[in-house]
């Protein structure tokens, strides 16, 4: 699947970005693809230890990804 090439390719441009000094900072399209990828079925253990992300960034991603429950236009009563 091409997903994991782009993935790939941004990962490598945002750790040529990060010094030393720094906490990694990742933009958002590879946020987006991450969560993405998550969605699509990935474990986030998976992700996380290929992408160089903790568990807890990763789920922390999903949850500001994602829309938040009851917006969705759905009817509960």
């Amino acid at each position: 699947m091409s997903g994991h090439t782009s993935v790939k390719s941004i990962e490598l441009s945002i750790r040529e970005d990060v010094s030393d000094h720094e906490s990694k900072k990742y933009n958002k399209e590879f946020k987006q693809t991450v969560v993405e990828l998550y969605r699509s079925g990935t474990p986030v253990n998976q992700l996380a230890s290929e992408y160089g992300v903790s568990e807890v960034t990763i789920y922390k991603w999903i949850k500001i990804h994602s829309p938040i429950e009851g917006t969705g236009g759905v009817n509960c009563s």
